[in-house]
């Protein structure tokens, strides 16, 4: 199967985005505005980049908890691609979203943050039809050294018509053992965007992505 790889700019200006994006140009398939930069600049990072990358899937991490139809309006007349909801919201709040997505021909991933029954979950997420389900190790927790991997696992036994995405502290020597689980969407943000040669550590994760898994190969 072919992985995305998705960069997560997260505390980061516009002008910087550009530059890394210009470094890594033909590299990174998916963009993500995360919501701290969201917080920080609004729309403005999703309008620059799809200016200056006419071609590249943006994500707009808004991770909607209400207001989806104003909310992914704003996103998608912008200029993102895709936009996230979260998974705790209320079922009408995800279907609004996904609602307004098919007016605008877009898709939505929704974030599986603190939810504890995936299988679960998963069931309802894709009976409302939505594109992608991220299981995602939250980054106030990171530190305590939860590994995103447990979740993924358990998402691909259960997911069904929606792509797996997974995300939180990824870095190039986690990367096999998710790589080997076979998401659709792997979502890497500081392993990178902190990274002394940032081309140099994407060439890498790649290699790993293609190669199915293999740290060596």
């Amino acid at each position: 199967m072919s992985i995305k790889l998705q960069l997560a700019f997260d505390v980061i200006t516009t002008d910087k985005a550009i530059l890394v994006l210009e470094e890594l140009e033909g590299l990174i398939d998916i963009v993500e505005v995360g919501t701290p930069f969201i917080v920080e600049e609004g729309m403005k990072p999703v309008k620059e980049i799809r200016k200056r990358f006419p071609d590249q899937t943006i994500l707009a991490d808004v991770k909607i908890a209400d207001g989806a139809k104003i909310e992914a309006k704003s996103a998608f007349e912008a200029g993102a691609d895709i936009v996230t909801v979260l998974a705790l919201a209320e079922t009408q709040t995800i279907m609004d979203t996904v609602e307004t997505a098919r007016a605008y021909q877009k898709k939505v991933l929704v974030d599986m943050l603190a939810v504890k029954d995936i299988p679960t979950k998963t069931r309802e997420l894709e009976t409302i039809g939505v594109d992608y389900i991220c299981v995602h190790n939250a980054f106030d927790i990171q530190s305590q050294g939860k590994n995103p991997l447990d979740e993924l696992l358990i998402l691909k036994q259960h997911i069904k018509t929606a792509k797996a995405a997974v995300a939180g502290g990824i870095k190039l020597q986690t990367l096999p053992g998710i790589v080997e689980a076979e998401p659709d969407i792997i979502i890497v943000g500081g392993a990178i965007t902190n990274a002394a040669d940032m081309r140099s550590t994407v060439k890498k994760m790649r290699k790993i992505m293609e190669a199915g898994g293999c740290f060596r190969c």
